[in-house]
């Protein structure tokens, strides 16, 4: 029987550690899964960077796939050797989760208050094995990259968005930004049958998106306020959706929504925080949405592994670099390099 792991946790700013540590007793409808891969978050190496601010030591890892290696004696879901995804930990059993899916339900573990393991953080998956509740579990493609796999928790953060966006096939939508979470909304939108275009700057993600079947409009040395609608051929937007925490963006999405009921979704939170300059009158008289997202419930998680084990939706283009488990912290190093597409810790 297995009973400790080794887990990759943020020891300082700037500092990893990989310690061993007691894994959690497994329930009657729990599983214990070895780890395939963990894709590294902008979360965590903001926090690695400083940008984020946590305590320490600060156990991470919420983007990941594995194999099935023991089961409880309840699970009826899946067997020894099943490849599968997790969404957030919660109580699914609890009134809250029945009521609020994982979004807002009760968790095991804390963000900002240390845990009973001696640990801050939420998520325990950067790590050798995990035990994970069979609710909480969706099975993936055997077939597919496991780095691109480990994909299902943003996706669904996406998949989260663009339902509150209520999209149609005639919507005309622009993502603004194109690093990892602006081309999977991109590709989210497009699934849904809106006609997509998306905006940047850097060479190389322009060129990740177009691999990936995104209109992507190269705006580096221009206004995007006269290059867009130019090369879109779209004098106005349905939807913007902004990928991207800094000022410009928010301004420019205004500007480049259709004049009236015109909405836009606040995707990418910035650190330091962003300001917008547009006045509530301007709110009011061009009747706008403005829209809201964070994190994920259990329907999309479902929705998400859905896309990724079908291949409707192809990451492939978003998996910048693989690092084993035992160099976490040249992995955290390269995710932490601007402009860097996703970094996933192979065990």
């Amino acid at each position: 029987m297995i009973t400790k792991r080794k887990m990759a946790v943020i020891e300082d700013y700037g500092k990893m550690k990989i310690v061993e540590c007691d894994l959690p007793p497994m329930r009657s409808k729990d599983l214990l899964i070895k780890i395939d891969a963990c894709n590294l978050c902008t979360s965590e190496y903001g926090i690695y960077s400083g940008v984020r601010k946590a305590g320490f030591p600060y156990a991470f890892g919420h983007e990941w796939v594995g194999t099935v290696v023991e089961t409880g004696d309840e699970v009826t879901r899946f067997k020894k050797g099943d490849r599968v995804v997790g969404c957030y930990e919660y109580d699914a059993e609890s009134l809250p989760a029945q009521l609020a899916d994982s979004s807002t339900a009760p968790r095991k573990y804390s963000f900002t208050e240390m845990n009973e393991d001696g640990f801050y953080g939420r998520f325990r998956a950067c790590a050798d094995y995990l035990v994970q509740p069979e609710v909480c579990t969706f099975t993936m493609n055997k077939d597919l990259d496991i780095s691109e796999a480990a994909f299902l928790e943003p996706l669904a953060t996406v998949c989260c968005g663009i339902k509150r966006l209520q999209l149609k096939p005639t919507d005309k939508v622009l993502v603004i930004g194109a690093g990892t979470m602006g081309i999977l909304n991109a590709l989210v939108a497009k699934a849904y049958g809106s006609t997509v275009f998306q905006s940047e700057m850097m060479p190389k993600k322009i060129e990740a998106a177009r691999q990936l079947g995104i209109d992507c409009i190269d705006v580096d040395g221009k206004d995007p306020i006269e290059e867009i609608p130019k090369v879109s051929g779209i004098q106005g937007f349905d939807v913007v959706i902004v990928a991207v925490g800094v000022s410009s963006a928010y301004d420019q999405a205004f500007k480049l929504l259709k004049q009236h009921e015109g909405k836009v979704l606040f995707f990418a939170a910035g650190f330091p925080e962003p300001k917008m300059s547009i006045s509530p009158n301007e709110i009011h008289y061009r009747k706008l949405e403005i829209i809201g997202t964070y994190t994920a419930n259990f329907a999309d998680f479902m929705e998400a592994s859905e896309l990724l084990s079908t291949c409707k939706i192809n990451v492939s283009a978003l998996v910048e670099a693989r690092y084993p488990f035992e160099k976490i912290d040249e992995a955290m190093k390269k995710a932490n390099e601007p402009g860097t597409f996703r970094v996933s810790v192979v065990m």
